[in-house]
């Protein structure tokens, strides 16, 4: 029974951290509406001044037409949005080849979320398998460091046809 339970476990995170999960946001009623996206689950650490590698969760979601990408941050559990300041953050994304860049723009909309303009990071996104990211804060206080799994980015947008 333990290693049915295991089983079960294992397949259920694989399922919710390795892919592109494909959805349709609902309306004040719980009914779905006509606008879709998908979104990736990555679980990484953080670091500030109180903790260092503490456990960071970040979905990643990316509606077509809203022209963003967002960053939806928690720190220690799931459900712990991290705070965040009103000012621009900055992305290091390295990929797979080992080329890195810097994104200087990512702007803090609402608690434990971040934005970036989607069409800078889409075709990095495609291009690559995995993709290692760091968040780092205004304030150089806080970095989230996480590795994004790109390899069904590509099928996932198929959705949006």
């Amino acid at each position: 029974m333990r290693n049915l339970l295991t089983v079960i476990l294992l397949l259920v995170v694989g399922g919710l951290f390795g892919e592109w999960l494909q959805q349709t946001y609902l309306d004040e009623f719980g009914d779905p509406t006509d606008i879709k996206y998908i979104k990736h689950v990555m679980v990484g650490t953080f670091s500030n001044s109180a903790s260092d590698d503490a456990p960071a969760y970040i979905t990643c979601i990316y509606t077509k037409g809203l022209g963003f990408l967002e960053f939806d941050v928690s720190e220690y559990k799931a459900n712990n949005k991290a705070n965040f300041s009103s000012g621009f953050h900055a992305l290091y994304v390295k990929d797979d080849k080992g080329e890195k860049t810097k994104y200087t723009d990512l702007l803090s909309m609402y608690k434990g979320s971040l934005m970036l303009e989607a069409e800078k990071i889409i075709e990095q996104i495609k291009k690559n398998n995995k993709l290692k990211m760091i968040i780092i804060t205004e304030d150089s206080r806080t970095s989230y460091n996480f590795t994004m799994d790109c390899t069904g980015f590509s099928k996932a947008l198929k959705y949006f046809k």
